[in-house]
C-alpha cells in the first residue's frame, strides 16, 4: 500500500494558501481541511472571524484530518496560518502514526511589501492589530 501524503500550507492571511490548496486539489484530488471550515457557514459559505471560536476551529480541523487519515484519504492538505511552528508537530505525529509522509510548504513571505499586499487581499477580516501581532510572531 502506498503511503499517504499530508501537505501543510503555512503563511500569513492573504498570502495565497487557499489558492495553493486548490491548485494541489485540482492536480491530484487532495482533500483540503482548514480551521476556516469551522468558521464558515455551511449554507451561505460566508466566513466569520471569531477569536472566541478559534480553539474549537483548531480542534475541528485536527479531528477532520485524523478522520481522513483513518479513512485512508491518499492526500490531505491542511490550509492554516501556522504562525508558530510547534502546532505543525501535532500533525507530524499524527501523520507518523498513520503512515503519511509530511510536506510543509511556506506560501508567500514576510517581506514588508508582501505583507502590505496580503493585508489588503485577505478576505477573513482579521483586524489590523491582530494581523500585526501575527506578523511579529511568525516563525
Amino acid at each position: 500500500m502506498d503511503r499517504g501524503k499530508l501537505t501543510i500550507l503555512r503563511g500569513l492571511p492573504g498570502s495565497g494558501k487557499s489558492t495553493r490548496a486548490k491548485q494541489i486539489r485540482d492536480q491530484d484530488g487532495a482533500l483540503i481541511i482548514s480551521n476556516d471550515d469551522f468558521l464558515t457557514n455551511p449554507v451561505t459559505g460566508v466566513y466569520t472571524y471569531d477569536h472566541k471560536k478559534w480553539t474549537d476551529a483548531r480542534n475541528s480541523c485536527r479531528f477532520n484530518v485524523a478522520l481522513a487519515m483513518k479513512k485512508g484519504v491518499p492526500h490531505i492538505v491542511v490550509d492554516n496560518c501556522f504562525i508558530f511552528k510547534n502546532p505543525i508537530e501535532w500533525y507530524r505525529d499524527l501523520a507518523f502514526r498513520h503512515g503519511y509522509d509530511v510536506f510543509v510548504e511556506m506560501v508567500g513571505s514576510t517581506d514588508p511589501d508582501a505583507i502590505t499586499e496580503y493585508k489588503e487581499r485577505q478576505v477573513h477580516g482579521v483586524p489590523e492589530n491582530v494581523y500585526d501581532d501575527m506578523v511579529k510572531g511568525f516563525q
